[in-house]
Protein backbone atom coordinates (compact mmCIF):
# COMPACT_ATOMS: atom_id res chain seq x y z
CA UNK A 1 0.00 0.00 0.00
CA UNK A 2 1.22 3.48 -0.90
CA UNK A 3 1.63 6.14 1.74
CA UNK A 4 1.34 9.84 1.00
CA UNK A 5 5.03 10.27 1.76
CA UNK A 6 5.89 7.97 -1.17
CA UNK A 7 3.02 9.03 -3.46
CA UNK A 8 3.32 12.81 -3.36
CA UNK A 9 5.90 15.07 -4.94
CA UNK A 10 5.61 17.79 -2.29
CA UNK A 11 7.27 16.77 0.97
CA UNK A 12 5.64 19.72 2.71
CA UNK A 13 2.21 18.48 1.68
CA UNK A 14 2.86 14.93 2.87
CA UNK A 15 4.12 16.29 6.21
CA UNK A 16 1.00 18.44 6.46
CA UNK A 17 -1.19 15.39 5.96
CA UNK A 18 0.83 13.53 8.56
CA UNK A 19 0.25 16.41 10.98
CA UNK A 20 -3.48 15.87 10.34
CA UNK A 21 -2.95 12.17 11.16
CA UNK A 22 -3.51 11.15 7.53
CA UNK A 23 -0.78 8.85 6.21
CA UNK A 24 -2.37 6.36 3.80
CA UNK A 25 -4.53 7.32 0.80
CA UNK A 26 -8.01 5.88 0.53
CA UNK A 27 -9.01 3.89 -2.55
CA UNK A 28 -10.46 6.86 -4.41
CA UNK A 29 -7.52 9.11 -3.48
CA UNK A 30 -5.02 6.61 -4.84
CA UNK A 31 -7.18 5.78 -7.89
CA UNK A 32 -7.44 9.32 -9.24
CA UNK A 33 -4.09 10.78 -8.19
CA UNK A 34 -2.05 9.76 -11.24
CA UNK A 35 -4.72 10.77 -13.76
CA UNK A 36 -5.24 14.05 -11.96
CA UNK A 37 -1.53 14.89 -12.05
CA UNK A 38 -1.42 14.07 -15.77
CA UNK A 39 -4.14 16.66 -16.37
CA UNK A 40 -6.79 14.15 -17.46
CA UNK A 41 -10.49 14.80 -17.03
CA UNK A 42 -11.97 12.64 -14.27
CA UNK A 43 -15.34 11.23 -13.25
CA UNK A 44 -15.18 9.70 -9.77
CA UNK A 45 -17.90 8.15 -7.66
CA UNK A 46 -17.36 6.66 -4.23
CA UNK A 47 -19.40 6.28 -1.08
CA UNK A 48 -19.86 8.90 1.61
CA UNK A 49 -16.84 9.17 3.88
CA UNK A 50 -14.39 7.72 1.34
CA UNK A 51 -12.19 10.82 1.28
CA UNK A 52 -13.32 12.47 -1.96
CA UNK A 53 -12.54 16.02 -0.81
CA UNK A 54 -8.87 15.23 -0.29
CA UNK A 55 -8.93 13.12 -3.47
CA UNK A 56 -9.15 16.33 -5.47
CA UNK A 57 -7.60 18.84 -3.04
CA UNK A 58 -4.27 17.03 -2.79
CA UNK A 59 -3.54 16.83 -6.56
CA UNK A 60 -4.96 20.33 -7.09
CA UNK A 61 -2.43 21.69 -4.62
CA UNK A 62 0.40 19.67 -6.15
CA UNK A 63 -0.53 20.83 -9.67
CA UNK A 64 -0.68 24.44 -8.47
CA UNK A 65 2.81 24.13 -6.97
CA UNK A 66 4.18 22.63 -10.18
CA UNK A 67 2.53 25.19 -12.44
CA UNK A 68 3.81 28.07 -10.33
CA UNK A 69 7.30 26.99 -11.35
CA UNK A 70 6.45 26.25 -15.00
CA UNK A 71 3.56 28.56 -16.00
CA UNK A 72 2.44 30.88 -13.22
CA UNK A 73 -0.33 32.31 -15.42
CA UNK A 74 -2.32 29.05 -15.20
CA UNK A 75 -1.99 27.68 -11.70
CA UNK A 76 -5.50 28.23 -10.36
CA UNK A 77 -8.31 25.83 -9.49
CA UNK A 78 -12.05 26.47 -9.23
CA UNK A 79 -14.05 24.10 -7.02
CA UNK A 80 -17.83 24.30 -7.48
CA UNK A 81 -20.29 23.13 -4.81
CA UNK A 82 -24.08 23.45 -4.54
CA UNK A 83 -24.52 25.06 -1.10
CA UNK A 84 -23.06 27.69 1.19
CA UNK A 85 -22.33 25.13 3.90
CA UNK A 86 -20.37 22.87 1.56
CA UNK A 87 -18.32 25.80 0.26
CA UNK A 88 -17.36 26.76 3.81
CA UNK A 89 -16.63 23.15 4.74
CA UNK A 90 -14.23 22.62 1.82
CA UNK A 91 -12.65 26.00 2.52
CA UNK A 92 -12.07 24.91 6.13
CA UNK A 93 -10.35 21.69 5.02
CA UNK A 94 -8.27 23.57 2.43
CA UNK A 95 -7.05 26.20 4.87
CA UNK A 96 -6.23 23.54 7.45
CA UNK A 97 -4.23 21.53 4.91
CA UNK A 98 -2.32 24.57 3.62
CA UNK A 99 -1.55 25.71 7.16
CA UNK A 100 -0.37 22.29 8.34
CA UNK A 101 1.75 21.96 5.18
CA UNK A 102 3.21 25.47 5.53
CA UNK A 103 2.55 26.13 1.86
CA UNK A 104 2.44 29.63 0.43
CA UNK A 105 -0.84 29.11 -1.41
CA UNK A 106 -4.07 31.02 -0.91
CA UNK A 107 -7.69 29.91 -0.93
CA UNK A 108 -10.89 31.96 -1.06
CA UNK A 109 -14.52 30.97 -0.44
CA UNK A 110 -17.14 32.49 -2.78
CA UNK A 111 -20.59 31.31 -1.71
CA UNK A 112 -23.68 32.95 -3.15
CA UNK A 113 -25.74 35.46 -1.17
CA UNK A 114 -22.66 36.60 0.74
CA UNK A 115 -21.09 40.06 0.59
CA UNK A 116 -19.69 40.29 -2.95
CA UNK A 117 -17.56 43.36 -2.17
CA UNK A 118 -15.63 41.40 0.43
CA UNK A 119 -15.20 38.60 -2.10
CA UNK A 120 -13.88 41.02 -4.72
CA UNK A 121 -11.35 42.30 -2.19
CA UNK A 122 -10.30 38.72 -1.36
CA UNK A 123 -9.73 37.98 -5.06
CA UNK A 124 -7.26 40.86 -5.31
CA UNK A 125 -4.80 38.59 -3.51
CA UNK A 126 -4.90 36.26 -6.55
CA UNK A 127 -5.71 33.04 -4.64
CA UNK A 128 -4.68 29.81 -6.31
CA UNK A 129 -7.77 27.92 -5.06
CA UNK A 130 -11.27 29.35 -5.59
CA UNK A 131 -14.15 27.55 -3.86
CA UNK A 132 -17.70 28.67 -4.56
CA UNK A 133 -21.20 28.16 -5.85
CA UNK A 134 -21.61 28.30 -9.62
CA UNK A 135 -23.84 31.39 -9.65
CA UNK A 136 -21.46 33.53 -7.62
CA UNK A 137 -18.35 32.29 -9.44
CA UNK A 138 -20.00 33.04 -12.79
CA UNK A 139 -20.98 36.52 -11.58
CA UNK A 140 -17.39 37.27 -10.58
CA UNK A 141 -16.06 35.95 -13.89
CA UNK A 142 -18.48 38.22 -15.74
CA UNK A 143 -17.30 41.13 -13.56
CA UNK A 144 -13.76 40.23 -14.70
CA UNK A 145 -12.69 39.60 -11.11
CA UNK A 146 -11.79 36.01 -12.01
CA UNK A 147 -9.89 35.48 -15.24
CA UNK A 148 -10.95 32.32 -17.11
CA UNK A 149 -7.56 31.85 -18.82
CA UNK A 150 -5.83 31.53 -15.42
CA UNK A 151 -7.85 28.44 -14.48
CA UNK A 152 -6.07 25.12 -14.99
CA UNK A 153 -8.60 22.86 -13.26
CA UNK A 154 -12.35 22.91 -12.64
CA UNK A 155 -13.59 20.55 -9.91
CA UNK A 156 -17.31 19.79 -9.65
CA UNK A 157 -18.07 18.32 -6.21
CA UNK A 158 -21.47 16.83 -5.32
CA UNK A 159 -21.64 16.34 -9.08
CA UNK A 160 -25.05 14.66 -9.11
CA UNK A 161 -26.55 17.72 -7.45
CA UNK A 162 -24.53 20.14 -9.59
CA UNK A 163 -25.95 18.53 -12.72
CA UNK A 164 -29.60 18.65 -11.73
CA UNK A 165 -32.09 21.01 -13.38
CA UNK A 166 -31.39 23.76 -10.87
CA UNK A 167 -27.59 23.84 -11.23
CA UNK A 168 -26.61 22.46 -14.64
CA UNK A 169 -27.02 25.72 -16.56
CA UNK A 170 -24.77 27.51 -14.09
CA UNK A 171 -22.13 24.80 -14.34
CA UNK A 172 -22.16 24.92 -18.14
CA UNK A 173 -21.94 28.73 -18.09
CA UNK A 174 -18.83 28.65 -15.88
CA UNK A 175 -17.22 26.01 -18.08
CA UNK A 176 -17.79 28.14 -21.20
CA UNK A 177 -15.74 30.93 -19.64
CA UNK A 178 -12.66 28.68 -19.37
CA UNK A 179 -10.21 27.43 -21.98
CA UNK A 180 -11.28 24.26 -23.79
CA UNK A 181 -8.24 22.39 -22.44
CA UNK A 182 -9.09 23.21 -18.80
CA UNK A 183 -9.09 19.99 -16.81
CA UNK A 184 -12.52 19.11 -15.37
CA UNK A 185 -13.08 16.60 -12.57
CA UNK A 186 -16.44 15.37 -11.25
CA UNK A 187 -16.79 13.87 -7.77
CA UNK A 188 -19.89 12.47 -6.09
CA UNK A 189 -21.11 9.79 -3.71
CA UNK A 190 -23.95 8.91 -6.07
CA UNK A 191 -24.28 9.44 -9.80
CA UNK A 192 -26.98 7.78 -11.87
CA UNK A 193 -26.55 6.95 -15.55
CA UNK A 194 -27.95 10.31 -16.64
CA UNK A 195 -25.47 12.24 -14.47
CA UNK A 196 -22.56 10.14 -15.73
CA UNK A 197 -23.67 10.74 -19.33
CA UNK A 198 -23.78 14.52 -18.78
CA UNK A 199 -20.36 14.43 -17.10
CA UNK A 200 -18.94 12.58 -20.10
CA UNK A 201 -20.44 15.16 -22.46
CA UNK A 202 -18.75 17.95 -20.51
CA UNK A 203 -15.35 16.24 -20.44
CA UNK A 204 -12.81 14.83 -22.90
CA UNK A 205 -11.84 11.15 -22.69
CA UNK A 206 -12.31 11.15 -18.92
CA UNK A 207 -10.59 8.78 -16.53
CA UNK A 208 -13.34 6.81 -14.78
CA UNK A 209 -13.14 5.86 -11.12
CA UNK A 210 -16.66 4.61 -10.46
CA UNK A 211 -16.85 2.45 -7.38
CA UNK A 212 -19.41 -0.33 -7.72
CA UNK A 213 -19.56 -0.76 -3.98
CA UNK A 214 -23.01 0.11 -2.70
CA UNK A 215 -23.27 2.70 0.00
CA UNK A 216 -23.46 1.02 3.35
CA UNK A 217 -23.73 2.22 6.89
CA UNK A 218 -20.29 1.62 8.47
CA UNK A 219 -20.22 -1.46 10.70
CA UNK A 220 -18.48 0.64 13.38
CA UNK A 221 -21.74 2.51 14.12
CA UNK A 222 -24.03 1.36 16.94
CA UNK A 223 -27.76 1.94 16.40
CA UNK A 224 -29.95 2.62 19.43
CA UNK A 225 -33.57 3.60 19.89
CA UNK A 226 -35.20 5.18 22.91
CA UNK A 227 -38.96 5.15 23.32
CA UNK A 228 -40.39 8.65 23.71
CA UNK A 229 -43.97 9.83 23.25
CA UNK A 230 -44.21 12.74 20.83
CA UNK A 231 -45.00 15.30 23.54
CA UNK A 232 -42.04 14.13 25.64
CA UNK A 233 -39.35 14.04 22.94
CA UNK A 234 -37.66 17.31 23.92
CA UNK A 235 -37.41 16.18 27.54
CA UNK A 236 -36.04 12.80 26.40
CA UNK A 237 -33.55 14.64 24.20
CA UNK A 238 -32.31 16.68 27.15
CA UNK A 239 -31.92 13.51 29.21
CA UNK A 240 -29.96 11.90 26.38
CA UNK A 241 -27.64 14.88 25.92
CA UNK A 242 -26.98 14.93 29.67
CA UNK A 243 -25.83 11.30 29.88
CA UNK A 244 -22.17 10.52 30.51
CA UNK A 245 -21.96 9.08 26.98
CA UNK A 246 -23.10 12.29 25.25
CA UNK A 247 -22.01 15.03 27.62
CA UNK A 248 -19.27 17.21 26.05
CA UNK A 249 -19.30 15.10 22.87
CA UNK A 250 -19.83 16.56 19.39
CA UNK A 251 -23.38 15.69 18.28
CA UNK A 252 -25.39 16.21 15.08
CA UNK A 253 -29.09 16.48 15.80
CA UNK A 254 -31.38 15.81 12.83
CA UNK A 255 -34.92 17.12 12.44
CA UNK A 256 -37.37 16.81 9.55
CA UNK A 257 -38.83 20.32 9.56
CA UNK A 258 -37.62 23.89 10.01
CA UNK A 259 -40.25 24.36 12.74
CA UNK A 260 -38.75 21.47 14.75
CA UNK A 261 -35.26 22.94 14.39
CA UNK A 262 -36.34 26.33 15.71
CA UNK A 263 -38.28 24.82 18.63
CA UNK A 264 -35.44 22.52 19.69
CA UNK A 265 -32.85 25.30 19.35
CA UNK A 266 -34.85 27.65 21.57
CA UNK A 267 -35.46 25.03 24.27
CA UNK A 268 -31.88 23.73 24.36
CA UNK A 269 -30.48 27.26 24.36
CA UNK A 270 -32.77 28.15 27.28
CA UNK A 271 -31.21 25.29 29.25
CA UNK A 272 -27.70 26.52 28.38
CA UNK A 273 -26.66 23.75 25.98
CA UNK A 274 -23.92 24.76 23.54
CA UNK A 275 -26.13 24.44 20.47
CA UNK A 276 -26.22 25.99 17.00
CA UNK A 277 -28.84 25.80 14.27
CA UNK A 278 -28.09 25.36 10.57
CA UNK A 279 -31.73 25.50 9.51
CA UNK A 280 -34.35 28.14 8.72
CA UNK A 281 -34.26 31.75 7.66
CA UNK A 282 -30.92 32.58 9.27
CA UNK A 283 -28.67 34.87 7.25
CA UNK A 284 -25.37 33.69 5.78
CA UNK A 285 -23.28 35.14 8.60
CA UNK A 286 -25.27 33.23 11.23
CA UNK A 287 -24.96 30.00 9.25
CA UNK A 288 -21.24 30.59 8.79
CA UNK A 289 -20.81 31.26 12.51
CA UNK A 290 -22.81 28.11 13.30
CA UNK A 291 -20.69 25.87 11.09
CA UNK A 292 -17.36 27.38 12.13
CA UNK A 293 -18.41 27.29 15.78
CA UNK A 294 -19.30 23.61 15.54
CA UNK A 295 -16.05 22.77 13.75
CA UNK A 296 -13.98 24.67 16.33
CA UNK A 297 -15.74 23.15 19.34
CA UNK A 298 -17.50 26.34 20.43
CA UNK A 299 -20.79 24.48 19.98
CA UNK A 300 -21.38 20.88 21.01
CA UNK A 301 -24.65 20.27 19.15
CA UNK A 302 -25.46 21.13 15.52
CA UNK A 303 -29.13 21.04 14.50
CA UNK A 304 -29.69 20.22 10.83
CA UNK A 305 -32.08 18.84 8.25
CA UNK A 306 -31.05 16.34 5.58
CA UNK A 307 -30.70 19.07 2.95
CA UNK A 308 -28.52 21.34 5.10
CA UNK A 309 -26.24 18.43 6.01
CA UNK A 310 -25.71 17.19 2.45
CA UNK A 311 -22.09 16.29 1.83
CA UNK A 312 -20.81 17.33 5.24
CA UNK A 313 -17.61 15.62 6.28
CA UNK A 314 -16.75 16.44 9.88
CA UNK A 315 -14.35 13.81 11.14
CA UNK A 316 -14.79 14.05 14.92
CA UNK A 317 -18.56 13.73 15.35
CA UNK A 318 -19.21 11.31 18.21
CA UNK A 319 -22.85 10.62 17.50
CA UNK A 320 -26.03 11.40 15.60
CA UNK A 321 -29.43 11.89 17.20
CA UNK A 322 -32.63 11.63 15.16
CA UNK A 323 -35.45 13.53 16.82
CA UNK A 324 -37.68 11.81 14.25
CA UNK A 325 -36.84 9.15 11.68
CA UNK A 326 -36.46 10.57 8.16
CA UNK A 327 -39.33 10.00 5.76
CA UNK A 328 -36.95 8.59 3.13
CA UNK A 329 -35.08 5.55 4.43
CA UNK A 330 -31.95 6.43 2.41
CA UNK A 331 -31.65 9.59 4.46
CA UNK A 332 -31.12 7.39 7.51
CA UNK A 333 -27.98 6.06 5.82
CA UNK A 334 -26.65 9.57 5.24
CA UNK A 335 -27.55 10.75 8.74
CA UNK A 336 -25.93 7.80 10.47
CA UNK A 337 -22.91 8.18 8.20
CA UNK A 338 -22.09 11.60 9.71
CA UNK A 339 -20.40 9.66 12.54
CA UNK A 340 -18.22 6.55 12.38
CA UNK A 341 -16.08 8.03 9.59
CA UNK A 342 -12.84 6.44 8.42
CA UNK A 343 -13.52 3.32 10.52
CA UNK A 344 -13.92 5.20 13.81
CA UNK A 345 -16.69 4.10 16.20
CA UNK A 346 -19.93 6.05 16.17
CA UNK A 347 -23.41 5.93 17.61
CA UNK A 348 -26.78 6.77 16.04
CA UNK A 349 -29.51 7.39 18.62
CA UNK A 350 -33.18 7.55 17.68
CA UNK A 351 -35.99 9.00 19.80
CA UNK A 352 -39.03 7.06 18.63
CA UNK A 353 -42.75 6.96 19.22
CA UNK A 354 -44.46 3.58 19.10
CA UNK A 355 -45.56 4.22 15.51
CA UNK A 356 -42.05 5.16 14.39
CA UNK A 357 -40.52 2.07 15.98
CA UNK A 358 -42.51 -0.06 13.52
CA UNK A 359 -40.12 1.11 10.77
CA UNK A 360 -37.01 -0.31 12.47
CA UNK A 361 -37.32 -3.76 10.89
CA UNK A 362 -37.55 -2.12 7.46
CA UNK A 363 -34.31 -0.19 8.08
CA UNK A 364 -32.62 -3.28 9.53
CA UNK A 365 -33.41 -5.32 6.43
CA UNK A 366 -32.49 -2.56 3.98
CA UNK A 367 -29.11 -1.68 5.50
CA UNK A 368 -28.16 -4.91 7.32
CA UNK A 369 -28.00 -3.18 10.69
CA UNK A 370 -29.38 -3.99 14.14
CA UNK A 371 -31.22 -1.65 16.51
CA UNK A 372 -30.92 -2.04 20.26
CA UNK A 373 -33.31 -0.49 22.75
CA UNK A 374 -31.72 1.88 25.27
CA UNK A 375 -32.92 3.75 28.36
CA UNK A 376 -31.61 6.17 30.98
CA UNK A 377 -30.35 5.05 34.36
CA UNK A 378 -28.58 7.31 36.89
CA UNK A 379 -27.31 9.67 34.21
CA UNK A 380 -26.04 6.88 31.97
CA UNK A 381 -27.28 5.40 28.71
CA UNK A 382 -28.04 1.73 29.26
CA UNK A 383 -28.72 -0.87 26.56
CA UNK A 384 -31.59 -3.23 27.18
CA UNK A 385 -30.68 -6.92 27.59
CA UNK A 386 -33.75 -8.02 25.60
Amino acid sequence: MNTFSTLLTSKKLSKGLEAMKITNPTKVQEAVYGAFMEGKDIIAKDKTGSGKTLAYLIPCIERALARMEEDHSRCRTIILLPTYELVMQVQHVTLQLLQKSQLDLRSVALPGNANIKHQVDALKGKPEIIIGTSGRVLELIQMKKISGPTIATLVVDEADHMMDKYNLDGLKAVKKCLYKDTQIAFFSASMNEKAIRIAKELSTEPFLALSKEEERIPASITHLYIKAPRNEKIEALRSLLSTEECKDQKIMLFVNRTYDAEEVYEKLSFHHYKVCNLVGTKDKKERKDAMEGFLSGKYQILISTDLAARGMDISDIYGVINLYLPTDSRDYLHRAGRCGRQGKPGICMNLLTINESKRLSELENQFSIHFQEAFFEHGKLKISSK
